[in-house]
């Protein structure tokens, strides 16, 4: 099997709407079975022998260092180096970022290259495609089961010599189709299962369960409740709820489908429904937040969060730094 360094590719530098709406970069957002998206991205490709590096690349200077804190409380096997690095030019496009953060690297391995809003898949080995081996093929990408890109492409590093050192460059339209001009060839391939993308705070909350229906470490659906969370023990919180580090849930508070980020403080007597809660804010008292990103608003009681049922706290399904 030919060897491979990782580049995950976790947010430009423009405006996103996404990473305003969550408060913080969306490749760290906390995970059933991982501390974070990204984590379980590094978590996958360290078992993957063939990996010998791991770059993750963002355009926002000011999500470096919460990105570097975040690794470096990350596992790995020995021989496997990782390490995060900002962007250093501006609206340069998928290929125009994997050359710029590649350029200096002395390696002379193939390249996978991850779109890291996606979730991780079971396993990578069928992207690590045999037929690289063949002179004329330059790259391999990765198709769903549904025939979209999948947000996955093994490269050979020599393909980056057709990108410009300045200007936008995409990977999938401009990078693609110049290689093919150039005489080499790009297989497309599927991939096992669905890489599904995170584009709006409802794919986040709808995709906390794709991880169980995969056939992972279990199939019950949650909640997911980290080890330093205080939850009050009147409180009712529904399946496919995932709490947050150090948060605190108040008496008779009512969580359903929701996600609490860390350090964020829910009243008593609230009600949470299909909501995302941004790290270290605060619910007031009494508060009714059903499908809302905002805390306040017009965010009233709503008939799809009728019907709720109490199941257990402290659910040993959530890994991690959660409960074991």
């Amino acid at each position: 099997m030919r060897s491979a360094s990782a580049v995950i590719l976790v947010g430009g530098s423009g405006p996103s709407l996404l990473r305003s709406s969550f408060g913080m970069p969306v490749c760290l957002l906390p995970m059933p079975h991982a501390a974070s998206l990204l984590a379980a991205w590094v978590e996958l490709l360290d078992k993957n022998r063939s990996i010998s590096n791991i770059t993750i690349v963002t355009g926002r200077r000011d999500d470096l260092s919460m990105i570097q804190e975040a690794i470096d409380r990350m596992p790995r096997r020995e021989g496997c180096s990782l390490r995060a690095m900002i962007d250093r030019n501006e609206h340069r496009g998928t290929a125009g970022c994997v050359a710029d953060a590649m350029r200096d690297d002395t390696m002379d391995d193939d390249l996978l290259v991850i779109e890291g809003a996606s979730l991780a898949p079971e396993k990578i080995d069928s992207v690590m495609d045999e037929d690289m081996h063949d002179d004329s093929v330059e790259g391999v990408f990765m198709r769903t089961p549904t025939s979209e890109p999948a947000g996955l492409f093994l490269l050979k590093r020599r393909v980056l010599d057709l990108v410009p050192d300045v200007g936008f460059f995409d990977l999938k339209e401009q990078l693609a189709q110049k290689v093919v001009s150039s005489g080499g060839r790009i297989l497309v391939r599927p991939i096992s299962s669905s890489l599904r993308r995170i584009t709006n705070p409802n794919d986040y909350i709808n995709h906390l369960t794709e991880i169980d229906r995969q056939g992972r470490r279990n199939s019950r659906g949650g909640p997911w409740i980290h080890e330093t969370a205080q939850v009050d023990p009147t409180a009712i919180i529904t399946e496919t709820t995932l709490i947050g580090q150090d948060v605190q849930v108040g008496q008779n508070v009512v969580i359903d489908q929701s996600v609490i980020l860390d350090g964020a403080q829910i009243g008593s007597d609230a009600l949470v429904a299909r909501s995302v809660i941004r790290a270290k804010s605060q619910v007031p008292t009494r508060t009714r937040l059903v499908e809302s990103m905002e805390i306040g608003g017009d965010a009233r009681w709503n008939n799809r969060a009728t019907g709720l049922k109490s199941l257990p706290l402290g659910n040993p399904e959530f890994t991690g730094r959660g409960r074991s």
